[in-house]
């Protein structure tokens, strides 16, 4: 009886993995059937969070669902992440992430979720940061703010908007030979306002938001290989002397690992041809972001290899979480 049993299970076993495809397939036919939770780990009012906000809109319009945007913030998009990561994997509640997904489990031994919980649906563009200061410091080159950091003897502040800015400023500091007193934000609105209101000297930010206030802000350089098309005048940090900030931050879609492939197929897809329709790209470049989609497997090969970089990065430069 007992050998019986075990030999009728076996003849199912096929079956019940027909039947589970089947049901995946069905699932992501009829997906989405009601409103999905898009889970932002910024602080509303900045361009990452008004680009969420984007896409939300163009999402919701192409699948005729509501698509909810919530900012989850704290923890260095930690807090967002895992509750994203903890959520059922039906399709329904989508991180619009960063870069920050792929540099934390390098920094924080505790993260509320384990990095393989999520799994990386589409990018949507890069993320180059601007260093930025007052016009009104007086300061209007790289050369001159690294002149006047060491005159200040490691008494100027800089907003930290985000764990890659965080690394950024780190790698910043010991290739000029200058020391900062970093202030973290929880995200770039705020750290933009206490810049014009005199609390700190200088942030890393988007330069398109930097370029909102182009009468009261100048922009020193910017990250990445590339100028941008809304600050065309600003060098990067490596023509303006800096070799090592040659990488960017870049945005991108994850979903829970437990999600079944075909949903995460059509959700990385629909991500893809929303992030090159024409208002997308005109706003996403005027928030500084350069377009740079990447669908599900090209996404996934990127973001294994991110986690490589940054762990090394943090361990050349001795980056240690603040």
């Amino acid at each position: 009886m007992q050998r019986r049993t075990i030999l009728s299970t076996l003849a199912l076993t096929p079956m019940l993995g027909h039947f589970s495809s089947a049901t995946a397939a069905e699932s992501a036919e009829s997906y989405p059937s009601k409103p999905i939770r898009l889970v932002v780990p910024f602080a509303p009012g900045g361009q990452f969070d008004g680009l969420a906000r984007l896409f939300a809109e163009k999402l919701s319009a192409s699948w005729k669902q509501t698509v909810i945007v919530e900012n989850k913030t704290g923890a260095a998009t930690m807090i967002g992440a895992a509750f994203v990561a903890k959520s059922p994997g039906d399709g329904y509640t989508i991180l619009f992430g960063a870069s920050g997904v792929v540099q934390n489990p390098s920094l924080y031994p505790k993260m509320g979720y384990e990095a393989s919980e999520l799994t990386p649906v589409a990018r949507m563009h890069d993320i180059p940061f601007s260093l930025a200061v007052l016009t009104s410091s007086g300061v209007n080159t790289l050369a001159e703010f690294i002149a006047k950091a060491k005159a200040a003897d490691g008494k100027l502040t800089y907003g930290q908007i985000s764990t890659t800015s965080q690394a950024l400023g780190e790698i910043f500091q010991q290739s000029a030979g200058i020391k900062l007193v970093g202030i973290p934000y929880k995200g770039e609105a705020n750290a933009v306002t206490d810049l014009l209101g005199g609390q700190i000297d200088a942030t890393f930010v988007s330069p398109g938001t930097a370029a909102n206030y182009p009468n009261k802000v100048k922009v020193l350089a910017i990250t990445g290989t590339k100028r941008v098309a809304r600050l065309p005048d600003v060098p990067t940090f490596d023509e303006a002397g800096i070799t090592t900030l040659k990488q960017s931050g870049w945005g991108g879609i994850f979903l829970p690992s437990t999600t079944p492939r075909p949903i995460v197929n059509k959700l990385s897809a629909e991500i893809a041809r929303i992030g090159v329709l024409p208002e997308v790209v005109q706003k996403t470049n005027n928030a500084g972001y350069p377009v740079s989609v990447a669908e599900a497997p090209e996404f996934e090969r990127f973001v294994n290899s991110e986690y490589g970089y940054w762990r090394d990065i943090f361990k050349r430069y001795n980056i240690k979480a603040e």
